[in-house]
């Protein structure tokens, strides 16, 4: 039994995927046939006289977990495969204050606590009372406008929770207003007596300001939804 470390990089859009797998991010075999259901990931890899794969994934979390069966160099195979999101870091995913960041990560873990528990008076004390919130399918609401969609969620059976995707978020500060928190998160369902499964992924940006010696978001940004 060999153990190897490949890179895999996928692309979504709606539920077809696209990318490639190959020993490092440049040197890439383009995947074939790409489909995203759920949380369950499908595709194949080949080329001429030396592999052809089928891939079953199921994302659980930040992980890819599954198996690769099919044929490798004339021989039947079956590999198990666990992939993890890599964190991307560049020069401008540092934050300029790490006192910043730590306070501003520290608040969005506030907010998703409270959203992920259903604690409606928790949640809404993290707006401001002026907030605009820009989605990129709903288009503008304000402070009670989100209130209210908070309120008709969690009074439903379906059970939604948000997760960060790790190392998307960065923070920047604005002078005279706050910080500036950006990143990518998943929402997962659960209908009662259901399977947890992805629902959409998004980009989001979010204006912090202190009101009265608290963080409070002021203005909010989701779009790229998929």
């Amino acid at each position: 039994m060999e153990n190897a470390t490949i890179w895999l990089l996928l692309t979504q859009s709606g539920h077809s995927l696209s990318g490639g797998i190959g020993q490092d991010e440049q040197t890439q075999t383009p995947i074939e046939t790409g489909e995203l259901t759920g949380n369950e990931v499908h595709f194949n890899l080949s080329t001429p006289g030396k592999m052809a794969l089928a891939f079953a994934l199921h994302l659980e979390g930040a992980q890819l977990k599954g198996e690769a069966t099919g044929d490798l160099r004339g021989e039947q195979v079956r590999i198990l495969i666990i992939a993890e999101r890599a964190s991307v870091h560049t020069p401008h995913a540092a934050p300029v204050s790490k006192k910043l960041y730590d306070d501003i990560a520290q608040m969005d873990e506030a907010l998703f606590a409270a959203f992920n528990r259903g604690d409606l008076p928790a949640l809404s004390a993290l707006f401001s009372r002026d907030l605009e919130f820009y989605h990129d399918r709903g288009g503008l609401t304000h402070y009670q406008d989100n209130i209210k969609a908070f309120r008709r969620t969690f009074a439903s059976s379906t059970r939604v929770r948000r997760q960060l995707v790790d190392g998307s978020v960065e923070v920047y500060p604005i002078k005279g207003v706050g910080a500036v928190e950006t990143g990518v998160h998943q929402f997962y369902s659960r209908d009662q007596g259901g399977k947890e499964h992805l629902t959409a992924t998004a980009r989001f940006i979010h204006l912090w300001r202190q009101e009265g010696g608290s963080w409070k978001i002021a203005r909010a940004i989701s779009y790229d939804h998929h």
